[in-house]
C-alpha cells in the first residue's frame, strides 16, 4: 500500500515518514508479513526497510515481520544494518494433523461471521499446504480464514466452497 497509486518520486519515503510520525513511541507494532518487499530496490534505490531502518534503530517503532531462513539471510545480504534491529524468534510450522483445529479456534476468538465445516477446514489445509509452499503454517491458514471473513460473511462453508474460495482467493483454477 505504501508503493500504490504513486505519481511522483519520493511519495513512498513521504509515506514511510507518515507511517513512523503515527506510530511513533505509540507501543504499537506494525505488522508486515512479508520481510522479502520490504528490501526490495524502488526506482530511486532505496528501499522501505532503509526509510524505516533510523526509527527502528531508535525504538521509535517496532515492527514485526515474518520470513523464512532464505528470506532473512537475502534481506540481511541487501541491508545487513538491518540485524542489529532485528529479534528472531523462530516459529517451528504447525503439524498440519493439528490446524484444522487451530483454524476453528481462530474463526471463534477472532468473531468472524463466515462459518466453516469441519470437512471444508481439511480441505483448505490441504490446499494451502499443496498450492501455497513459499507460506508457512499457521500463518497462512490464518490469513486465508481472515480474507475468507471478508469474502463469505454468515454462512457455513463445506469442502466444494472451501475449494472455490480458494480457487479465488489464490487465481488457482
Amino acid at each position: 500500500r505504501l508503493l500504490a497509486g504513486m505519481i511522483y518520486l519520493g511519495q513512498w519515503q513521504e509515506r514511510c515518514q507518515a507511517l513512523i510520525r503515527e506510530l511513533s513511541h505509540e507501543g504499537d507494532y506494525l505488522y508486515i508479513d512479508r520481510l522479502a518487499p520490504l528490501c526490495r530496490r524502488q526506482s530511486d534505490g532505496g528501499s522501505i526497510a532503509e526509510a524505516l531502518l533510523p526509527a527502528l534503530r531508535s525504538g521509535e517503532i517496532s515492527l514485526i515481520t515474518e520470513a523464512t531462513e532464505e528470506e532473512l539471510q537475502r534481506a540481511l545480504r541487501a541491508l545487513p544494518q538491518l540485524e542489529a534491529s532485528l529479534v528472531r524468534v523462530p516459529v517451528p510450522e504447525m503439524p498440519i494433523a493439528l490446524l484444522a483445529g487451530l483454524m476453528e479456534q481462530y474463526l471463534q476468538k477472532k468473531g468472524l461471521t463466515v462459518r466453516v465445516h469441519e470437512a471444508g477446514l481439511r480441505r483448505a489445509v490441504a490446499h494451502l499446504s499443496t498450492f501455497q509452499r513459499d507460506l508457512c503454517f499457521p500463518g497462512k491458514a490464518l490469513r486465508f480464514l481472515d480474507w475468507l471473513g471478508e469474502e463469505a460473511k454468515g454462512r457455513m462453508l463445506y469442502a466444494p466452497e472451501v475449494s472455490r474460495a480458494f480457487a479465488r482467493f489464490s487465481g488457482l483454477p
